[in-house]
């Protein structure tokens, strides 16, 4: 430009031919349009490297969260695409002292079951310890299995030794009432029927209560019947309430060798 403004100067001051002008406008529009040419050659130079560190950096893989490497699903120099769905290159705990227990729990006791309950439960690594821990949900998606509904309860346990290791069975039980000083049965002990008539004891039953079961015991070697009102029931023990009940008293149970025959099981009362 610096050339075409003194031509420029030289023939409005007649010193220079008109062509002299003319070729150096050529030539500063020409460099005009050079320079533009390599700035936008600059631009997508630098676009094109930008598109490369974007992808360099996809090299890098970075886990989402800090904790332990449970599995490893590649090996070193494996190539790896992500398609449709992501692959999965390990498997990472987030903070092992704090664990989550699955517990399925049977439709016909999902209803007393609900977050902030106590949990006590076993494993099979350590035999004779239990472990506490508390519902923090309850799932609300079924699972049928073999025609039976479950749902899962999550538990959260306190882990800090780190005994516990991802995986592991365990059986819990959920406390979902809790009374102090009562006396409690096995749950069969409310099935015993003894060998009377049916009329002798379909006029025993005509004198229960709408809320009344029946408990029996020995007495002379003979069964006794005895009123009772159930409370908390549990899978394996209930929860009894009755006149002339008392700690260590003999109940029967049924035969469990046969549906005919029953016999007497001393059980004591708590």
């Amino acid at each position: 430009k610096t050339e075409f403004d003194r031509q420029q100067g030289l023939f409005d001051k007649k010193l220079v031919a008109e062509n002299v002008r003319d070729a150096a406008r050529f030539a500063h529009q020409s460099a005009t349009v050079e320079h533009e040419v390599r700035l936008a050659a600059v631009a997508e130079a630098e676009a094109a490297l930008q598109r490369e560190q974007v992808n360099l950096d996809y090299t890098a893989i970075h886990a989402p969260i800090e904790g332990v490497v449970i599995s490893r699903d590649v090996e070193v120099g494996q190539t790896v695409a992500a398609s449709l769905q992501a692959p999965t290159l390990f498997t990472i705990a987030d903070d092992l002292a704090r664990m989550q227990v699955e517990a399925e729990v049977d439709e016909a006791y999902i209803g007393k079951v609900a977050a902030g309950q106590s949990v006590r439960f076993s494993v099979f690594a350590y035999p004779g310890r239990t472990f506490d821990g508390q519902v923090t949900q309850v799932r609300l998606q079924p699972k049928v299995e073999s025609g039976v509904v479950k749902y899962n309860c999550i538990i959260e346990v306190d882990n800090g030794d780190l005994a516990l290791k991802p995986g592991m069975t365990a059986t819990v039980s959920i406390q979902v009432a809790q009374r102090n000083g009562v006396l409690q049965v096995p749950a069969s002990a409310l099935r015993f029927v003894p060998d009377w008539s049916q009329d002798r004891l379909d006029a025993l039953r005509d004198g229960l209560a709408a809320s009344e079961r029946m408990l029996w015991t020995l007495e002379r070697g003979e069964p006794r019947p005895i009123k009772v009102r159930t409370g908390i029931e549990g899978p394996r023990q209930v929860e009894v309430i009755g006149d002339g009940l008392r700690p260590d008293m003999t109940v029967l149970l049924p035969e469990k060798r046969s549906k005919e025959r029953k016999r007497a099981f001393g059980v004591s009362l708590f």
